[in-house]
């Protein structure tokens, strides 16, 4: 492991203590106690913004649409 050389300030060495993360492949037994210790988690739920957008679109078109019907057919 190559050491990265402090930079000195004359005061203070800055990055004297820094080491650089370590990589830790899990082995299929550690990741099968992991998941048995942190219980299994459900799939991820990613929210869709277009459909959403879509959505939203879409209702408000259908009360732009009744509001102009309304007005067209002006009910006495």
């Amino acid at each position: 492991m190559q050491r990265v050389t402090p930079y000195d300030t004359g005061k203070v060495k800055i990055g004297c203590h820094y080491q650089p993360k370590r990589r830790i492949d899990m082995s299929g037994d550690m990741e099968r106690l992991q998941s048995s210790l942190l219980g299994q988690r459900g799939p991820r739920l990613d929210i869709d913004m277009r459909l959403i957008l879509e959505r939203a679109g879409y209702a408000a078109s259908a009360c732009i649409a009744f509001i102009t019907l309304l007005i067209i057919i002006k009910p006495q």
